[in-house]
């Protein structure tokens, strides 16, 4: 049998408190003990220092090393802002991307929202040669930088997430960045708005995510350059670009509803889907030709179209539209439960509290349990 690793009781107190007693081999590394630690105090190894007196000890020091000085109770831990911002100096700085990221990750996850040296660093990394240690720095400033208290840091980081999205060389770093610029930047800001609108192409589906929370509604180059994208031989841009125009389209936009409606017969059945419910949103109630075209793709072999044109019909139908009613409870008599509901759900909107056809019908929907048809009978009643 092979010997024992002699074990030693080491005694860490920190943030004002005793973390307890931990038993750990003589040949154990400082860092071995931190990511021990990590699971007691629930802060990333990265960002802890162990402190003997004033001596910071290194992570690869091992205990053998520092046995003599194990009877004193004064190994601590140190937990603060200052000693997380000294590691990302030290490790940050370091060769090894691993260590890097590592470091930011750290960091990200325990300063506090807003400190202005760690987002400084941050910022500084998003121009680094290794792609990953980007995509680091642009989710650590998702994090951390949109709780900022300094207008001028938040400016500087939207700028540097910008350059970054269009600079980088790797599609992952400019989805990192795009999405990082969702969360940062203010609404209505231009100049992001403008950047993500360049991006876009390359990084499609962040882009429009970011649009869709940064871009001033009705912003008429916005508008303009997303119906053009709408036309786009490729599938993926042209859905994203439905998407974000639905969103960031003034109801009153007849080009814009123009487009959404020659988007309802796409060959993609997802841009068919997006199209449906963004038209549904922009278009006035009793619209003659949208009601016209929801109709028309009832048929359609996609399902998510189908609820997508079941619910559009609540939205568009005017009340007493005798198409759409009795669409609705077609769908209803014949169609799946997750079809029922959908159509349930628009036919109360529309529907004449007289009519009976529809009383019979959303009766027995009741007595299967569905609460929006039994609360349409409760009021049809009293």
């Amino acid at each position: 049998m092979g010997m024992t690793e002699p074990q030693h009781t080491i005694c860490i107190g920190g943030m004002g408190q005793a973390l307890g007693e931990l038993e750990v081999g003589t040949n154990a590394t400082i860092r071995m003990v931190k990511l021990r630690l990590a699971r007691i105090c629930n802060a990333p190894a990265v960002c802890q220092m162990l402190v003997i007196g004033t001596v910071v000890l290194d992570d690869n020091s091992k205990i053998e090393d520092i046995v003599e000085f194990l009877e004193w109770p004064n190994l601590s831990l140190v937990l603060t802002d200052a000693a997380a911002y000294a590691q990302l100096e030290s490790r940050g700085k370091g060769v090894d991307p691993v260590d890097i990221i590592e470091a930011i990750e750290g960091l990200a996850d325990y300063v506090s929202c807003g400190d202005e040296r760690c987002i400084q660093a941050f910022v500084d990394h998003l121009t680094h040669d290794n792609g990953l240690v980007r995509c680091a720095s642009a989710n650590a400033l998702r994090k951390v930088a949109s709780k900022t208290s300094s207008d001028q840091t938040l400016q500087q980081v939207t700028s540097s997430l910008c350059t970054c999205m269009e600079m980088s060389p790797d599609v992952a770093s400019k989805s990192s960045a795009a999405r990082a610029l969702a969360g940062v930047a203010a609404h209505g800001d231009l100049l992001s708005t403008a950047s993500l609108l360049r991006s876009f192409e390359l990084v499609p589906l962040q882009a429009s995510d970011a649009l869709i929370q940064i871009a001033p509604k009705g912003h008429a180059d916005t508008i303009r350059q997303l119906q053009s994208i709408c036309s786009h031989k490729d599938a993926v841009l042209r859905a994203a670009a439905v998407r974000a125009l639905g969103r960031l389209m003034l109801p009153t936009d007849k080009t814009s509803r123009s487009v959404l409606t020659r988007c309802v017969s796409d060959v993609s059945a997802e841009i068919r889907e997006d199209a449906v419910k963004s038209a549904a949103r922009n278009y006035p109630r009793g619209d003659g030709a949208m009601l016209g075209t929801l109709l028309s793709s009832l048929n359609d072999w996609s399902k998510g179209v189908r609820l997508a044109v079941l619910d559009g019909l609540g939205i568009v139908a005017p009340v007493g539209h005798s198409e759409a009613i009795e669409s609705l409870c077609c769908s209803i008599r014949e169609d799946s439960q997750d079809f029922r509901a959908v159509a349930v759900s628009s036919l109360v909107k529309i529907a004449p509290r007289h009519h009976r056809e529809v009383f019979d019908l959303l009766k027995e929907e009741a007595q299967t349990g569905d609460k929006v048809a039994a609360a349409w009978l409760e009021q049809s009643v009293h």
